[in-house]
């Protein structure tokens, strides 16, 4: 729960230790910002010194000139002063005391959700496109089907390229010419058989030939 003090044309938000005046921010000493809310919410009675140097400074005595300075800080930034004392009146001998008039605006600040789904949905199709368009989308098979079907005709087509690969090299190879006589051990010589005789009876035999 955040709470704001409204009067005139100020707005103060201690939470927040801002001081506004329409829409120009107030720079305040954190001492001067601190004793005027500490008077604001405290509206309802009059606050003594000693009491309003304890809980702004932390001391149990400091200087009259120091507090005097202060509070004149608080009612020069209000347009306030020591005559008039239309927001904050001197209570002699004692302090002070809140006698402005003001709202109070109460604001409960929401935390920080999460502004962003966890997972976001899926974009849903256009409507914008024709019918037929995603009618045909819807009626062409999915790309692993197509290439199931089309893998038999290329593995045809490459089997029927190697093969007239095949022949083709067959085809350009030498081939030995058939009509040319086969070499031999003894090529070039020919020999003839010639019948002969031979005399039996004799210590020496000879041979005729004819």
């Amino acid at each position: 729960m955040s709470r704001s003090y409204r009067f005139g044309e100020y707005r103060i938000n201690p939470a927040l230790r801002e001081l506004w005046r329409d829409d120009r921010l107030i720079a305040l000493p954190p001492h001067v910002f601190d004793c005027l809310t500490y008077l604001l919410e405290r509206h309802d009675r009059a606050v003594g010194r000693d009491e309003l140097v304890a809980a702004v400074w932390g001391k149990t005595q400091i200087s009259d000139t120091l507090l005097g300075q202060t509070v004149l800080r608080i009612r020069r930034e209000l347009g306030d002063d020591a005559k008039d004392q239309r927001a904050l009146r001197t209570i002699p001998r004692f302090g002070y005391r809140w006698v402005g008039a003001f709202e109070i605006h109460d604001s409960a600040e929401a935390g920080a959700a999460a502004l962003v789904p966890a997972t976001l949905p899926a974009p849903a199709a256009s409507t914008d496109a024709p019918a037929e368009l995603h009618e045909t989308a819807a009626a062409q098979p999915p790309r692993a089907t197509l290439a199931r079907q089309r893998a038999p005709g290329i593995l045809a087509g490459a089997l029927v390229a190697a093969a007239l690969f095949v022949v083709a090299i067959w085809a350009l190879r030498p081939h030995p010419d058939k009509s040319a006589p086969a070499a031999t051990g003894t090529q070039g010589l020919t020999g003839a058989v010639l019948p002969a005789g031979v005399d039996a009876g004799t210590e020496s035999a000879w041979m005729r030939l004819g």
